[in-house]
């Protein structure tokens, strides 16, 4: 099909040569005054070709294009809808050469084929045919699987995406298998990138990558000409402008990441190839950047996501979506207010209530009052229609699609049998005599990789048939899951039915460098949460138990502290329970999910425990977190095979054991340093944590009001030496309890707004 909309596009550039002009291609531009945006008659001839051919072979499919809204375009996905439970046959009518490589069939409605018939159109306007190419991609889910690059006048490149990956022309893809390695200053780097110099953000990479030192920094058109100048050898990185859509970079990716490549948003993100439900979803809002084996693309993401112009543009988002578009009716615990410019409240009446988003769009300028994160549904749509209700059914139809789990899971003390009023009864700890050898330097591999969360099933965590862990730590999130899963059953803490297929294991790893001060060593005062539902939506879904194993022992290393606060609970409301845990090499803490939790830097906490400074090892704390996920699962992946081949093999760990070794408990008399008081960071968007204010306002661990802390913190009265490295502290005084409050500019914010 590729080489038949080649032969189009050959021949209007053979026509327009002998004619000496290109007002045969009848150029247009789709955006006024965006030359990038042209559309010729060789595109739409080209793609007609394409569409035909799929169609013919596939009847039905899902096919998104780019030129000719009518015909392709997200209008496609509207006028050829996938018929219901038939299957899509990978083989050789779409990618030669892949018989019996992969498994046979896919479901029908999970395949998208992305197709840009003329990639680089302005290119081939002005006649630099050689950076022109035709991209077919095909995903399964969010994730490319194949890639057609087939360059009119250049080269021509298959991918699959499957392990080991099958590239049916290898001369054009010299990096598989052939890592270069970039030098740590960057010096040997050959960068390729857009040259849209309107683009803030892409100006300051730009400059940022001049005064590293790179070897090159160009200017190059064309999505799939940077793909194939990466994959030539040419560059080692190449950076999309953010205009670019998913038909740019469905191929492209896919035969980039089959070739051993990385590909990523700018800020370090999967991208997410899922059919959108709108010309909205289209774009890579969040630009492009792919590289070959040896470029530090993550440690790159991150220095770009940090540079001002890029920070901006994040901040720009458009606000959260509308919880009604996910949750109906069906009430859930979330921010809610009332509008009493729209619907004043009636005493005693059944009130209508507001999400945080239809709050920001729907209720702009009105008089709203917050009533707090209470159980309720947003009532905007039934008041007279959403303004944000199209682009919110669309981001929740995105979650429904790759998720089988219920979008939400609130679970009730009723689900535990806690034996007590307090969370904090279901706290434990354990010893690990002997852990795997290999785990610390696959954690080490793991954070040069990727930050992200990963996700395991519970029929690959339990052995359940089929493929189980494929790495160590895998191996050692699988051994956790399962040990803790089986307790928790036995001893009736866990009465649930459990779902086997949205059941398992969120793991990550931390690892920290105790050498630094404040935000560099701290893991601030947070909740675990499924942060896609979180961000999008306000919505707060939880897991069922969260564990933490400390790798190595550190010297000075920050104590992981429990408190008994919930989401749900008012910021304000006193904190009668707090359990501390100090580190050492082997031992893993487990606790209720919903709680309130971190390991803040602070020394008077750091030395609330007589032994608190011995460790054999400093410079790094790593520590290993697995969450126990029930009838629920977060918006997160699985481990990718790239990454799960930089980290290790499945036989490099072995089988642990579980010692438990129980928890002290004391009250507050005798272990209170009574008057003093420190404060916490906690993570919140638009909080703040100034080091060198930080760092200087610490005198013997106590903050001075204000300083170099600003926003929501967590206060609470110093401690004194505790008699055990794990031990839980209950409050008895009002005035000693730990609480949030808000300090600093923020705090004075509210308070001119009349909310404290």
């Amino acid at each position: 099909m590729t080489n038949l909309a080649n032969q189009t596009i050959k021949s209007y550039h053979t026509s327009r040569i002998a004619n000496g002009s290109n007002d045969l291609l009848n150029s247009k531009l789709k955006i006024e005054g965006d030359a990038r945006s042209v559309a010729t008659r060789a595109d739409s001839e080209a793609q007609e070709v394409i569409l035909r051919g799929i169609r013919e072979r596939f009847p039905g499919i899902r096919i998104i294009a780019e030129e000719d809204e009518g015909e392709g375009g997200c209008q496609d996905m509207v006028d050829h809808p996938p018929p219901p439970p038939i299957c899509f046959p990978l083989d050789q009518k779409l990618i030669p050469g892949l018989e019996n490589e992969v498994e046979s069939t896919v479901p029908f409605s999970d395949v998208t084929v992305f197709v840009d018939p003329l990639d680089g159109s302005r290119e081939f306007v002005e006649g630099r045919v050689s950076n022109c190419q035709c991209l077919i991609g095909v995903s399964l889910g969010s994730t490319p699987i194949a890639g057609v690059m087939n360059a009119p006048f250049f080269h021509l490149a298959y991918a699959l995406r499957s392990s080991p990956p099958i590239i049916t022309n290898p001369s054009a893809i010299p990096f598989n298998g052939n890592e270069r390695t970039i030098t740590t200053n960057l010096t040997n780097m050959r960068v390729g990138m857009s040259g849209d110099t309107g683009n803030d953000a892409l100006m300051e990479i730009q400059r940022t990558l001049v005064e590293l030192g790179c070897k090159t920094v160009d200017y190059i058109g064309g999505a799939g000409n940077k793909a194939m100048r990466l994959l030539s050898g040419e560059y080692d990185l190449v950076i999309f402008n953010f205009k670019t859509s998913l038909w740019d970079t469905c191929a492209t990716s896919a035969v980039v990441m089959a070739a051993g490549g990385t590909v990523t948003d700018l800020y370090g993100e999967p991208l997410d190839h899922s059919p959108p439900d709108d010309e909205e979803g289209l774009g890579n809002k969040r630009g492009v950047m792919m590289s070959r084996p040896g470029v530090p693309h993550s440690e790159l993401a991150e220095m770009f996501g940090n540079l001002d112009s890029m920070l901006s543009m994040k901040s720009r988002r458009e606000p959260p979506y509308c919880s009604f578009a996910l949750m109906g009716t069906t009430t859930v615990n979330q921010p809610t207010y009332i509008c009493l410019t729209c619907c004043p409240p009636v005493p005693g009446g059944n009130n209508l209530c507001f999400c945080p988003a239809c709050v920001q769009k729907c209720h702009q300028g009105h008089d709203v009052m917050f009533v707090g994160n209470v159980e309720s549904n947003c009532d905007c749509v039934e008041n007279g229609g959403c303004q944000c209700e199209k682009e919110s059914k669309a981001a929740a139809n995105k979650f429904l699609r790759t998720t089988t789990a219920p979008p939400i899971c609130c679970y009730t003390d009723a689900d535990k049998k806690l034996g007590s009023a307090s969370r904090l009864s279901s706290f434990s700890a354990f010893q690990i005599p002997a852990l795997p050898s290999s785990l610390k330097s696959c954690c080490r591999n793991l954070v040069k990789a990727t930050k992200d969360t990963h996700w395991l099933p519970a029929a690959r965590a339990l052995g359940d048939g089929g493929e189980g862990p494929s790495c160590p730590l895998e191996n050692f999130a699988a051994q956790v899951f399962k040990f803790h899963l089986a307790r928790l059953q036995s001893n009736g803490t866990i009465r649930t039915t459990i779902d086997p297929s949205t059941t398992g294991a969120e793991w990550w790893v931390q690892v920290k460098d105790t050498s630094g001060v404040n935000s560099a060593t701290a893991i601030d005062i947070h909740y675990d949460k499924d942060e896609h539902l979180a961000e999008q939506f306000c919505l707060g879904s939880f897991p069922l138990f969260s564990t933490v194993t400390y790798l190595n022992a550190v010297k000075d290393a920050n104590p992981t502290i429990v408190f008994d606060h919930t989401y749900e609970e008012q910021e304000d409301k006193c904190i009668e329970e707090i359990a501390i845990s100090y580190p050492r090499e082997g031992k893993q803490i487990i606790f209720d999910g919903r709680l309130l939790h971190g390991a803040p830097t602070n020394e008077v906490l750091k030395g609330a425990w007589g032994r608190g400074g011995d460790g054999e090892e400093e410079g790094e704390r790593i520590t290993f977190i697995v969450n126990m996920w029930v009838n629920s699962r977060p918006f997160i992946g699985e481990l990718s095979d790239e990454v799960r081949e930089r980290v290790g093999h499945a036989g490099e760990c072995g089988t642990c054991e579980f010692v438990d070794t129980g928890v002290s408990k004391v009250g507050e008399q005798g272990y209170l340093r009574e008057g003093e008081r420190v404060r916490l960071h906690f993570v919140s968007e638009g909080a703040t944590w100034d080091e060198e204010e930080g760092e200087e306002g610490e005198e013997g661990g106590r903050m001075e009001e204000g300083e170099g802390m600003d926003g929501l913190v967590l206060e609470m009265t110093a401690l004194r030496e505790l008699p055990e490295a794990t031990t839980i502290i209950k409050f008895e005084t009002e005035e000693n309890c730990p609480r949030l409050v808000y300090v600093g500019e923020e705090q004075q914010e509210i308070e001119d707004e009349g909310l404290l």
